[in-house]
């Protein structure tokens, strides 16, 4: 269980997009972002504008993700394998249809640091003109 905080953007465009793909990926991301954190901990997301487009994040208190595997995350059926994953249920299918979704949108899907712990996973999908 983890607590969700929505930080809430003032005057951001519409973007144009599947509605239930992008809930999707919303879905995806905050599923993650508690199944790797500690119980008690905070999830927050948000959005800003960024240019043409429109960047949101999930930001979460957990285990983090080395750079090194910050792109693997994304291949199907990828996996970290060090203990503390391995005791979370998954199918490795998650980022990869979160990656698969946002560049269909003609958007990019990255991973930040959440210094001191956790993951900071943002994607941009382009704002509708």
């Amino acid at each position: 269980m983890c607590n969700i905080i929505i930080e809430p953007a003032t005057s951001l465009p519409f973007v144009k997009g599947e509605r239930e793909k992008l809930h999707q990926v919303m879905i995806n991301l905050i599923s993650n972002a508690c199944k790797y954190s500690p119980n008690g901990s905070t999830v927050t997301i948000g959005a800003r504008s960024a240019g043409d487009c429109i960047n949101f994040f999930v930001q979460d208190e957990g285990i983090g993700i080395p750079v090194e595997m910050r792109e693997k995350v994304f291949e199907r059926f990828y996996r970290i394998d060090n203990s503390d994953s391995r005791m979370v249920g998954g199918t490795g299918l998650g980022l990869a249809l979160v990656k698969d979704i946002v560049k269909a949108h003609g958007g990019e899907v990255w991973i930040e640091s959440n210094l001191p712990c956790g993951t900071r996973v943002l994607f941009s999908i382009p704002a509708a003109i």
